[in-house]
């Protein structure tokens, strides 16, 4: 019954890594620059994270691996099942321009790309408003945690989708 929430907002650093490899995707991005910053010099929510567990937040982790993944195994471990939907998803500014640049789906990025350190929070619906208040970033409901087979369900407009890969899987290249 937990809300799955994210702090900020996703897809920065991801965007950075592609206009890195292709600087054209960054042309007329006013965001490149800090896109690519995001990539190189990412920095994790250390105060938030404190304040999401002095708040309540049940289950807690960076998502450096990709939203996607790094739910999945949040959900694993605690032997739930995470229902994210993508549409909820909180987008960087300038991912959608770099990500259209170079064909990719921006919400897919965002919850695929990784890199971002932004924190995953398994927080009591209750307890919501509270640490939106107690926090100084966005917090942002993306998903809930539920009884059911352990791992991840992704859906977009209310369906189910399959995304090509869910992060960054270490040794996998």
């Amino acid at each position: 019954g937990d809300l799955v929430c994210v702090t900020g907002a996703l897809g920065a650093a991801a965007a950075g890594l592609l206009v890195l490899g292709d600087p054209l995707l960054g042309t007329g991005v006013t965001e490149a620059g800090a896109l690519v910053g995001a990539h190189l010099r990412p920095e994790p929510r250390l105060a938030a994270g404190r304040a999401l567990a002095a708040g309540g937040a049940t289950a807690m982790l960076d998502c450096s691996d990709g939203l996607a993944l790094d739910v999945a195994r949040l959900a694993q471990a605690g032997g739930l099942r995470a229902v994210i939907d993508l549409d909820r998803v909180p987008v960087a500014p300038g991912v959608a321009q770099v990500a259209a640049a170079g064909g990719a789906d921006p919400l897919v990025l965002a919850a695929t790309g990784g890199e971002d350190y932004e924190l995953i929070a398994a927080v009591p619906p209750g307890r919501l408003a509270a640490l939106r208040a107690a926090l100084g970033v966005p917090l942002t409901p993306v998903g809930t945690l539920e009884a059911g087979p352990a791992g991840l369900v992704t859906r977009r407009g209310g369906a189910e989708v399959r995304l090509p890969r869910l992060g960054w899987e270490h040794g996998a290249g």
